[in-house]
């Protein structure tokens, strides 16, 4: 076996055009790719009665229980988008 010492800009430059892909996961998050310039996610939530934490106008955390329609949500690099469906 033969060792080779590497400065960390040599293993940085070997790794530059490395990707990563998931593939689907759960219901929650469909996918998330990770690539040299950015990441990415998609996710899924059924619509349902959820329980979430609001902060009150005197800053305090408040638990909630309310119904949400169905929410995907999709991000790319620092920009994320969130669309709400209704049934009619």
């Amino acid at each position: 076996m033969t060792a080779k010492g590497l400065l960390s800009e040599q293993i940085a430059r070997a790794f530059r055009e490395f990707q990563t892909d998931t593939g689907w996961i759960t219901r929650r998050i469909l996918r998330y790719r990770e690539e040299p310039e950015s990441n990415y996610i998609l996710s899924f939530e059924p619509a349902g009665v959820r329980t979430i934490f609001i902060e009150t106008d005197g800053g305090e955390m408040a638990e909630i229980t309310i119904p949400l329609p169905t929410l995907i949500l999709f991000g790319h690099k620092s920009e994320f988008y969130l669309w709400a469906g209704f049934k009619s």
